[in-house]
């Protein structure tokens, strides 16, 4: 009986150090389940071992074992017998990356651009060129609508006028002849106060030379830089009432460009508070006597003017906004006339 309890333990001692032995011991101590390294092995042949194996390392940093795999095109799926760090050889970097791309498109994809934002940026980009000062001494960089018609420009930094594209001789003194002096009066309407949310409507200018004056309006996708700066080829001065934080801003963001870059800017609000006159422009003009024919319109029924007229085609809408809008570029001259604000 005692010869039979001692040989069930050593044989279970047997199996003990037999699995500790198979289980822990390194890869190299295994034979591998390549067939061609299977026979290498069995044929004793140690350069066909080398040929059809190799050592890399494991990838868990703390562990850095050496282990001897197959050498064959396939991806590996391996298992450090040290730290039981698990891998694949050689790196699945393609499948990994497109998974990841693919989790990121499902999970979070963007929401798309605003239409309004697509169009400025379109316009802003094609509408301007970058040219240089012709003033030697300046050379500064200056950004133009990119217009077929010959812009008259004045470079900011040194004061420099000139034409772009340089006009030839008998045009250049023929357009010095032509070219008047305007001073122009500007008021936008929008959808928002917000140019990134908003939509701009209406662009409306009176055009004054001093003896005359007469009013243009663009509407809609008749608005461009290249049709603004157009109108305004001949213009010295801007006014405005709040164009300076609204208006110029406004328009910089809908179509790329910076009013005040180009013309000499006064903002008639800055004037009435010299003056302790506060409030919108409509205020101001009850303030100072300054009629309306048209009553009862405002900014946010400017706004349901251009709805009516843009989702329901309603013309009739539209004839009283662009009414509104002349209106206020109007009564901008006549309150600037009120200020005895000249040009200097």
């Amino acid at each position: 009986m005692a010869d039979l309890v001692l040989g069930i333990i050593l044989l279970v001692l047997w199996l003990f150090l037999y699995l500790v032995l198979y289980i822990k011991s390194p890869v190299t101590n295994r034979k591998p389940e390549n067939e061609e390294v299977q026979l290498a092995f069995q044929n004793g042949n140690k350069n066909k071992v080398k040929e059809t194996t190799l050592i890399i390392t494991c990838t868990n940093p703390n562990c850095r074992q050496k282990l001897r795999i197959p050498k064959i095109k396939k991806t590996l799926k391996i298992t450090c017998p040290i730290c039981r760090n698990t891998f694949y050889y050689p790196e699945r970097k393609e499948e990994v990356s497109n998974q990841k791309t693919k989790y990121i498109s499902e999970t979070s994809e963007l929401p798309p651009e605003p239409e309004s934002k697509k169009e400025y940026k379109n316009e802003g980009e094609e509408s301007t060129i970058i040219i240089t000062c012709t003033n030697p001494n300046c050379k500064q960089k200056l950004k133009i609508p990119n217009t077929k018609e010959p812009l008259k420009i004045t470079c900011p930094t040194c004061r420099n006028t000139f034409y772009y594209p340089e006009l030839k001789e008998e045009t250049s003194k023929t357009q010095q002849v032509a070219d008047k002096k305007y001073c122009a009066y500007l008021d936008i309407e929008t959808t928002s106060l917000n140019p990134h949310n908003g939509e701009l409507t209406v662009i409306g200018l009176c055009l004054d030379d001093g003896n005359e004056h007469r009013v243009i309006q663009l509407v809609g996708n008749d608005i461009t830089a290249s049709k603004l700066i157009e109108i305004m080829n001949n213009v010295e001065v801007l006014y405005t009432y709040n164009g300076a934080r609204f208006d110029i801003p406004y328009i910089k963001a809908k179509l790329g460009i910076d009013l005040s870059r180009y013309f000499v800017h006064k903002d008639l609000m800055k004037e009435c508070w010299r003056r302790n006159l506060y409030g919108g422009l409509k205020e101001v003009e009850r303030k100072l006597g300054i009629g309306r024919k048209l009553t009862g319109v405002d900014g946010r029924v400017a706004v349901q003017l251009w709805r009516n007229y843009r989702f329901y085609g309603d013309k009739n809408s539209l004839k009283t906004l662009l009414e509104y809008n002349k209106e206020d570029v109007l009564n901008l001259r006549i309150l600037r006339q009120k200020l005895n604000i000249y040009k200097e």
